[in-house]
């Protein structure tokens, strides 16, 4: 096949339309996690701070708005609650991996945004009746949130060819810094204009639209969609893996040091992730004093420099395993470094510009350039050591990774309690920007992309093809797949 060819089919292919459909998709995951972190500004009266403290900036004058916040509850109950997502979101993403491995995908990802969006409708219900009633709400959306990514995982896998793979999974998964970026002053647009309960209305209203589409439209294998072309179901059944119930070997994933690597990589990535998801819209009202129509805007911003940069540096890293310059396990080790190690050092920087809160946002913003790398390394890196079993791997790191999204809110109002300044906030850097190192020092010494003894089984492939076994090719064996479609 042609580059050409290749080109036209995956632009005008089903696969291509399943992508396109995916990132509204994960758009919509993303903007219905991160609308609370911008409404609780709507939603809290202000916490006052200290007068006269040279690490605390002059705050505006108060707004003539009549949404002042209806709730008074301070930086701790605030950061459970902006927590208590990951409780239900890390419980479910094992269970949904090897659901997906086993069954499909389509109903996990329709059904998992589906569960987010109906209860996201019942947000204004349940915070009247105290923070708790919110919590476990919150809770309950996480746990069907949970399934989406480790089932993204897996539907690639099948609707993806090798080469591609990181481009397809990392433009799908783009959509959730869309959901980011248009979420976030949607948000506070909504909420200033209509009040905050209007907003987790119009999100779980879409989400709910966009799930009966999806479900209507995807399958769980090219060889059960009716609308795919003869040309395009043969070149993805060339390379997918067996339909085969195979057993898992636990033992060996769990103590697999490649994995533990993947996995402490995944978790220090997240940790300087969700301390911005989370946290920055709250250091932005509070330390540098942006209003609420502000706070959203400068808290996009980032966002939009990580989904630019994740579709470059995705590009990038397939375009050098194509033309074979360097061997997989290097491209997977430098985008990470670059993703964490980099992010690290500009951490440390924050509190040096003080209220300068025009600095703060572009410093987080190439932050965030550099992490895009992570979609070029980490995220892709599960189909490297186990193609058979990489909804369960994702699965599996996906919820070590996403403790921070618990652990970080509630550090921030641990170290915020009393005050919210400068320098309570210096903590908060350091102790991210120590995360990030070890993170990036361990996957350099233990990190690999080899598929692993106990996942190199043969491949049964489509009785279409002439042959009728593969083995899955070695790391080192850099010709590309796609070379003989």
């Amino acid at each position: 096949m042609s580059s050409e060819e290749e080109r036209e089919s995956l632009l005008s292919s089903v696969r291509g339309r399943l992508c396109v459909l995916c990132g509204i998709g994960f758009a919509l995951v993303y903007a219905l996690r991160v609308n609370l972190s911008i409404a609780i500004v709507a939603m809290t009266k202000p916490i006052p701070q200290p007068l006269n403290n040279d690490t605390h900036c002059p705050m505006p004058p108060p707004s003539n708005s009549s949404n002042q916040g209806d709730f008074e509850w301070d930086a701790e109950i605030q950061g459970e609650i902006l927590g208590a997502f990951f409780y239900g979101y890390v419980s479910t993403q094992i269970l949904g991996g090897i659901l997906a491995d086993k069954y499909g995908a389509v109903n996990l990802l329709a059904g998992g945004l589906f569960c987010t969006s109906f209860f996201s409708l019942f947000t204004e219900f349940a915070a009247r009746r105290g923070p708790w009633w919110l919590f476990i709400l919150r809770l309950i959306e996480g746990l069907g949130e949970g399934v989406t990514f480790p089932a993204a995982a897996s539907f690639w896998t099948r609707w993806s060819l090798p080469e591609e793979r990181a481009r397809l999974m990392g433009l799908s998964l783009a959509g959730s810094q869309i959901g980011n970026v248009l979420g976030i002053p949607l948000t506070g647009i909504i909420a200033d204009k209509w009040g905050w309960p209007s907003v987790f209305y119009w999100f779980g209203a879409v989400g709910c639209i966009w799930c009966i589409i999806f479900y209507i439209y995807a399958r769980n294998d090219p060889s059960d969609c009716p609308w795919i072309s003869a040309v395009e179901k043969r070149l993805l059944q060339k390379y997918r893996p067996s339909k085969e119930n195979r057993p898992i070997p636990w033992k060996k994933v769990f103590t697999c040091r490649p994995l533990l690597a993947l996995a402490v990589a995944h978790a220090s990535f997240n940790w300087g992730f969700y301390v911005l998801f989370t946290c920055l819209p709250k250091y932005m009202k509070e330390v540098l004093g942006f209003d609420l129509k502000h706070n959203a805007y400068y808290s996009a911003l980032p966002y939009l420099t990580l989904w630019i940069f994740m579709n470059v540096s995705t590009q990038i890293g397939d375009r050098l395993l194509k033309k074979e310059v360097v061997a997989k396990i290097t491209v997977r080790k430098l985008f990470n470094t670059l993703s964490t190690f980099i992010p690290a050092i500009l951490f440390t920087f924050i509190p040096f510009f003080g209220c300068d809160g025009i600095s703060v946002v572009i410093l987080i913003c190439v932050c965030c350039m550099f992490k895009s790398g992570h979609y070029a390394s980490v995220n892709v890196n599960h189909s490297d050591l186990a193609p058979p079993f990489t909804g369960l791997l994702f699965g599996i790191t996906n919820m070590l990774a996403n403790v921070p999204g618990i652990l970080a809110p509630m550090l921030v109002g641990s170290f915020t309690k009393e005050e919210s300044t400068i320098f309570t906030w210096s903590r908060v850097w350091y102790v991210s920007a120590a995360i990030y190192t070890f993170g990036a020092l361990f996957y350099l010494v233990f990190g690999n992309a080899d598929i692993q003894p106990w996942a190199r089984k043969k491949l049964r492939m489509s009785e279409n093809t002439d042959s009728e076994d593969s083995e899955y090719r070695d790391e080192n064996d850099r010709q590309p797949l796609l070379a003989s479609a």
